[in-house]
């Protein structure tokens, strides 16, 4: 998608513009096309020249955002996104529901997206093209919630010492790494649906595709990633844990997969599991441990490599 908004500028004779940073304020409402909008930096423009930086500060009286520029494939390129506030929610309508997080970064600013609030969301309502890897930094105390769907070549590496939460409600595509470095991931995604008699009930979704590792074998901080709901994970998810990693398969998801033959945590499709110096949580009932060796109907019909390193 990047290519398109590249190519777009330099045949069709359209305008570039310069690089800037956006700082957000709502004052008027909730959308990005409003330049009342942009306390500074004024509206971010398709063409614009990286890096383009979105900030939400603490002081906006606006926390609604919404994304409503562009129009498919010409799409906005964000590369790096700043949350200093709590509770702010970024949507999209109209052409804005595609966005590509470039992962474009600089030495002085290496992240791609940085919360040091908490309750923040990427909404439903976004699509985000995962152009490369971005970094996400989440400070102490902070969360950040990734409901979008997220496609695209790219992938995520977790820094800081944070929350980020993953309950989408479509699967997520993108192909790329996906590195917990430190502080703590949570994969819940999934979607409701009305039943036929009556009622609503809900599909676990695949929340990962790529290849993921957890912790590092270079330094001591710790990486967690909780696996809170079946089917989190796609095709071709060869997990390393490393000895700074911890990866906890919750209690719910494999006793009814045990008991009730559900589908399985990871979705019959992951290819490795690989501890290596980590540490690995099943739940509360220790047979499943066995269950672990002995039966692929708890991991996966399609488990190729379990290795087992302390």
């Amino acid at each position: 998608m990047r290519i398109c908004i590249l190519l777009a500028t330099a045949f069709l004779g359209l305008p570039s513009a310069h690089a800037a940073t956006h700082v957000w304020s709502g004052a008027v409402n909730g959308l990005w096309s409003n330049p009342g909008n942009w306390s500074s930096g004024g509206v971010p423009a398709v063409f614009e020249t990286p890096p383009l930086v979105l900030v939400f500060a603490g002081s906006a009286p606006n926390h609604n955002s919404t994304n409503d520029i562009g129009a498919d494939p010409f799409v906005l390129a964000v590369d790096q996104i700043y949350f200093f506030g709590n509770n702010y929610v970024l949507a999209g309508m109209n052409g804005g529901t595609n966005l590509v997080l470039t992962g474009y970064d600089t030495p002085s600013a290496p992240n791609n997206i940085y919360s040091s609030g908490t309750n923040n969301v990427f909404d439903y309502s976004l699509t985000c093209y995962l152009a490369n890897t971005n970094v996400v930094y989440i400070a102490g105390g902070a969360n950040l919630t990734m409901e979008s769907c997220f496609t695209g070549p790219g992938g995520f590496t977790f820094t800081g010492p944070g929350s980020c939460v993953f309950n989408g409600g479509a699967s997520n595509s993108f192909t790329g790494t996906f590195n917990v470095e430190e502080g703590n991931v949570y994969l819940e995604n999934f979607y409701l649906y009305d039943l036929e008699y009556g009622g609503v009930g809900n599909q676990d979704v695949a929340a990962l595709s790529g290849s993921i590792t957890v912790g590092m074998a270079s330094n001591s901080v710790s990486a967690n990633l909780y696996v809170q709901r079946n089917q989190q994970f796609g095709t071709n998810c060869d997990i390393t844990v490393n000895s700074t990693g911890f990866i906890e398969f919750d209690r719910s998801s494999l006793v009814s997969d045990y008991y009730y033959n559900f589908d399985s945590p990871l979705n019959n499709q992951a290819h490795s599991l690989s501890i290596i110096g980590g540490s690995m949580y099943l739940g509360e009932v220790v047979f499943l441990y066995y269950q672990l060796y002995t039966d692929d109907s708890v991991l996966g019909t399609n488990i190729a490599v379990l290795t087992v390193d302390d």
